[in-house]
């Protein structure tokens, strides 16, 4: 009787057990030759590769006489104040080591108001500027943002506190500087 036990056993067992599944092993060569062609595998599994979407912005900058501002529209991946920023910098309208420590946005008498938050470089940068230095860097500063969200004014802060340089204090809302620049856009599209 043990060893009809043992037999159902086994049977039992060998039933419950999957079978060994064959592997097949690729030749380094057809996978070097597959991998040699990314456009052959993106057809094979049906992908492509996607270019990302670029967005425009106007960036605005000093002009050579530094008592204006002049404009250009450039391409950028996602908008986003760094990447506003990063472009100011390109025109040193503020200073390599500035980072945005935040954007908001908020209403006030029907007006949308931007509040941007700088790093203590950028108030450190604007006070080494004369007066017509520190105008215009915060001309263009505020120029490019309104003209990038579509605000009517915005606010601009270090660290959280109102900016104070020996020129003036930045504690009210800042509007679009420079019309002028936008009719010889404009004129020019």
């Amino acid at each position: 009787m043990l060893s009809g036990v043992v037999l159902f056993a086994a049977c039992n067992t060998s039933a419950d057990v999957p079978q060994a599944v064959e592997t097949q092993t690729v030749d380094s060569q057809e996978t070097g030759a597959l991998s040699g062609n990314r456009e052959a595998v993106d057809l094979l599994v049906g992908g492509q590769e996607e270019t990302p979407v670029m967005e425009q912005a106007v960036i605005y900058y000093s002009n050579s006489r530094a008592d204006g501002l002049e404009a250009e529209t450039v391409e950028i991946e996602k908008l986003t104040p760094e990447a506003l920023l990063a472009n100011l910098t390109k025109h040193n309208i503020v200073s390599i080591d500035t980072k945005v420590n935040g954007l908001e946005t908020g209403e006030e008498e029907g007006r949308l108001i931007l509040s941007l938050d700088l790093s203590k470089a950028f108030s450190e940068y604007l006070k080494t500027m004369g007066e017509n230095g520190e105008a215009v860097i915060m001309a263009a500063v505020t120029d490019t943002f309104l003209e990038a969200y579509g605000a009517d004014a915005m606010r601009i802060t270090v660290e959280g506190a109102v900016i104070k340089t020996n020129h003036n204090t930045y504690g009210e809302p800042l509007y679009f500087q420079d019309t002028d620049i936008r009719s010889r856009m404009e004129m020019k599209e």
